[in-house]
């Protein structure tokens, strides 16, 4: 899979996930219909995925502003939730 592919139809997730080295966040953004987990995991709380500089700036609206279907309480909570997971005794 390559970005060209992204524009001719939807993926699942899953084979996203499994590319995700092979792709641009900025071209999944546009073109994908992606999950809260994915946008948490892949693009807001880390810069591993980005392919340029320009891809560790988006935050939560922009994320909002391309994903429609996705709100900001759903973000926050799989946020929230995915910290728990890795972290379940808190803050240290």
């Amino acid at each position: 899979m390559e970005n060209h592919d992204l524009y001719s139809k939807q993926w699942p997730i899953e084979d996203i996930e499994a590319n995700i080295y092979r792709l641009s966040l900025k071209t999944i953004l546009y073109t994908q219909r992606i999950t809260a987990k994915f946008a948490v995991k892949y693009i807001l709380t880390t810069d591993e995925y980005a392919c340029c500089v320009e891809e560790t700036y988006y935050d939560i609206n922009d994320v909002l502003d391309l994903q429609p279907h996705l709100t900001r309480e759903e973000i926050l909570c799989v946020a929230r939730r995915l910290y728990a997971e890795k972290h379940p005794n808190g803050c240290h």
